[in-house]
């Protein structure tokens, strides 16, 4: 039952991001939210506020589909949304009671030359 939920939500309002395995999979698409990571929330006292988590290299957040296996996947692969390019750094499943929920990753911003730095 949380699986289909949080399933739909994701196809509902995520976006179709093209998926570019790094190992000899094949490509394919998937929805999912990618979100920039801060280095400090501006709810929490002290600190500095960074936006879009440039302060350490512009990573970001992807929550997709449980069916993107981000863990399984590689990591150097590549996530793309409307020509932005993003690699894979780390990626995992979220689990409730041994049945996969959702995939998420940290990844790292490509520019026009490379990665961010």
């Amino acid at each position: 039952m949380y699986k289909d939920v949080i399933t739909a939500v994701i196809k509902q309002y995520g976006l179709k991001c093209r998926i570019i395995p790094k190992n000899e999979g094949r490509e394919f698409y998937a929805y999912g939210f990618i979100e920039p990571l801060n280095h400090k929330s501006r709810y929490t006292s002290g600190g500095e506020f960074s936006t879009d988590g440039y302060l350490d290299g512009g990573y970001s957040l992807f929550i997709g589909e449980a069916r993107c296996r981000t863990d399984l996947i590689g990591y150097g692969s590549e996530i793309e949304y409307d020509g932005q390019k993003y690699i894979l750094m780390h990626g995992d499943l979220y689990y409730k009671s041994k049945q996969p929920l959702y995939s998420r990753a940290i990844l790292k911003k490509v520019s026009g030359g490379g990665i961010d730095e």
